[in-house]
């Protein structure tokens, strides 16, 4: 019975990672490697892998990169967590010589107790691009290639600002406007913190009309596929939307549900898409902790 099940669950195993390599990834398309340590800082560059090993509970298996968004791992060094890019999720252990990257700045090797996350961007200027807010967030650096966190005032995109501190909040980490409460963080803890759970990154809006804003700017004209959720969150009740430059495309008033969205959209380069959370018509900021889960892909 146990050899049965054993088997049954390297069947399933075998056909999570095989539904993920469904979506067509182009060979040719190099592929990038989004270090992030755990000292804060980011190295990037072209591996000298192509495969990840992960034991798992049912089977020990080599997980092509080009089938994985992002691999965490755990602060023991050994446990991860594959995000794959069909939705599904593996866990396991991971036994890692130091990688080795082609980095702008030259060769590096890093050992895997040096690495928090890896995020696998499929490169070229073809299909198959893509960017995610919650894979790409940074709590280092506002700009983050073409991710940006910020507001408006009463939502007008055109006066978007930046972020410009850093806050660091038992189990939080993101962005926030040093006079009030809006801002940007991703719950790097094991519990749900405001509504948000672990690994979400989530918006609060400020309390005089202030919008909280995610915002991705277009690094070439292309024709991209937006799409994602704004999360119920905590229980405060907010206006969410989205937009292409000043365009409205989405939005959703006076929400304290899921609201998910998807679009098509041509952009040109330096065109934004901005995904914004504020307050509902006459009502507070109070408990407005929104996630925002949202990807951006080439079509």
């Amino acid at each position: 019975m146990k050899r049965y099940l054993f088997w049954i669950g390297v069947c399933a195993a075998t056909a999570l990672i095989t539904a993920a390599g469904e979506e067509t990834v182009p060979k040719e398309l190099p592929l990038r490697l989004e270090v992030d340590l755990v000292d804060g800082s980011r190295v990037i560059g072209t591996p000298g892998i192509t495969t990840v090993p992960v034991q798992t509970p049912y089977a020990k298996m080599d997980v092509p990169l080009a089938k994985i968004k992002a691999l965490t791992i755990g602060d023991d060094h050994e446990t991860v967590t594959l995000d794959l890019r069909n939705g599904d999720k593996l866990t396991g252990v991971i036994s890692l010589a130091p990688i080795k990257l082609d980095a702008l700045f030259g060769p590096a090797s890093i050992s895997i107790e040096h690495i928090k996350k890896l995020r696998i961007i499929l490169g070229g200027k073809g299909a198959g691009s893509m960017w995610s807010v919650r894979n790409d967030f940074s709590t280092t650096s506002n700009p983050n290639g073409p991710w940006s966190y910020g507001w408006t005032p009463d939502g007008n995109p055109a006066a978007f600002t930046r972020y410009p501190s850093m806050v660091q909040k038992p189990g939080l980490d993101g962005w926030q406007d040093a006079r009030d409460a809006q801002c940007i963080f991703i719950n790097n803890s094991d519990e749900t913190i405001y509504g948000a759970r672990p690994g979400e990154v989530s918006i609060h809006p400020g309390p005089n009309k202030e919008h909280s804003v995610v915002r991705w700017e277009a690094p070439r004209s292309c024709t991209i596929i937006v799409k994602g959720t704004f999360g119920a969150g905590d229980e405060g009740v907010m206006d969410v939307r989205v937009r292409h430059n000043a365009t409205q495309l989405f939005l959703a008033s006076d929400t304290s549900k899921d609201e998910p969205f998807l679009f098509e959209l041509n952009v040109q380069q330096d065109d934004t898409v901005d995904f914004d959370v504020g307050c509902a018509r006459g009502g507070s900021a109070w408990c407005g902790t929104t996630p925002i889960d949202a990807e951006i892909v080439v079509k």
